[in-house]
């Protein structure tokens, strides 16, 4: 269950994920090739890894808090609106099972589906 105050959202695959014909992720820009500039998973070749790999892992994406009173919270009816802690132009927090872990920016895909395009990792992924 997503916290309060945030959007959670199943991982959306490579394939699935396509911006509009004109844009392109990070990486495209910084490696034309398809590069993966951090050394992420992108394949994974060794056979001892197969099954940690395909565990399942939760990813949330965080668009902002919010603090109310609960007199406020019963209040709240269909069409009410809950201003959250952080700007449009401010990055989205990505967590992996509750841990943070990377920083992104929202996007849509030609499916008028939300996605996010990774702008950073944390420097050190706590659990």
């Amino acid at each position: 269950m997503a916290k309060p105050g945030s959007l959670t959202s199943d991982i959306v695959k490579k394939g699935d994920a396509k911006p509009t014909p004109d844009a392109k992720t990070r990486a495209e820009r910084e490696d034309p090739k398809g590069g993966n500039p951090r050394g992420m998973v992108g394949e994974i070749h060794d056979p001892s890894l197969d099954v940690v790999c395909r565990t399942p892992v939760r990813l949330s994406v965080e668009v902002g808090r919010a603090q109310m009173a609960l007199k406020n919270i019963l209040q709240l009816a269909q069409g009410s609106v809950i201003e959250l802690d952080r700007g449009p132009d401010t990055p989205y927090a990505i967590y992996v099972n509750g841990a943070l872990f990377a920083y992104g920016q929202a996007m849509l895909t030609e499916k008028d589906k939300y996605a996010v395009e990774i702008e950073s990792f944390v420097k050190k992924f706590k659990k």
